[in-house]
């Protein structure tokens, strides 16, 4: 059988520290086959700065330790003590609750037994934010292996495109003949596309009638009185304006 009564074990961070803080080991009704309520304890009041590694190494020393799942949301501890789920829950710096399986009975009578705990390599103050700070980028080595798997894949790609493109040839006209085993295939590329709508343009204009009709005479000319007029107007106004600097000196 499992706890069946509350018991506190006061914890000790480092074996020179005189204070502690209060594990509560909790009764509960877990019933699964990977969580046997014989071989779990439930553990509450943790504080932020134990780790998941430091309650391990903190009960190991009472048996093997076959499952550990901690919680900082207190409705994901409800959840799980309804109906147990082994994953990774969502983790904050909070105080949490964990349950911790056993692989044998007799731990759990081991633990009950015990008054106090000792914590050790528990990372705090400057060492905790310093770990926690390189924590959030890669590890240079690990980033370089990944780097140069990619540019190997990428290499590989490019070559065989590369052995691809030898294998096309593109004529004057812009086709490009794509050999394969069974037959010739053509194919057009950009610049067969732009020749062939440059010549329909050509062709266009040969077919467009200029000053056919009456009205286009009549039109064409009033454009180039017009052009006319306008450069006088220019060049009268360019006079002026050397007068006018006294620059101009006609004889």
């Amino acid at each position: 059988m499992g706890i069946s009564t509350k018991k506190t074990i006061k914890l000790f961070i480092g074996s020179e520290c005189d204070h502690f803080h209060e594990l509560h080991v909790l009764p509960h009704t877990l019933k699964h086959e990977d969580w046997p309520g014989e071989k779990t304890i439930c553990l509450a009041n943790i504080p932020p700065y134990i780790s998941d590694e430091n309650l391990r190494e903190i009960f190991e020393k009472f048996g093997p330790i076959l499952s550990l799942v901690s919680f900082t949301n207190i409705k994901d501890f409800q959840v799980f003590s309804k109906s147990p789920e082994s994953k990774q829950y969502p983790q904050e710096f909070k105080w949490r609750t964990a349950y911790i399986a056993f692989k044998f009975t007799g731990s759990l009578a081991k633990i009950y037994k015990v008054k106090k705990l000792t914590a050790e390599n528990v990372s705090l103050g400057v060492s905790r934010w310093i770990t926690e700070y390189k924590a959030q980028y890669p590890n240079p080595e690990e980033l370089q292996k990944e780097i140069t798997t990619f540019m190997d894949t990428f290499d590989r790609q490019e070559k065989k495109a590369d052995q691809v493109a030898k294998k096309q040839t593109e004529d004057d006209d812009g086709w490009t003949t794509v050999t394969r085993k069974t037959k010739d295939a053509f194919r057009l590329t950009e610049k067969g596309i732009k020749n062939i709508e440059e010549k329909q343009d050509v062709r266009k204009k040969k077919k467009e009638l200029k000053n056919f009709y009456r009205f286009q005479l009549t039109e064409s000319k009033r454009q180039r009185i017009q052009e006319m007029r306008k450069k006088f107007q220019e060049d009268k106004e360019k006079v002026e304006k050397m007068k006018t600097s006294r620059r101009f000196k006609p004889f």
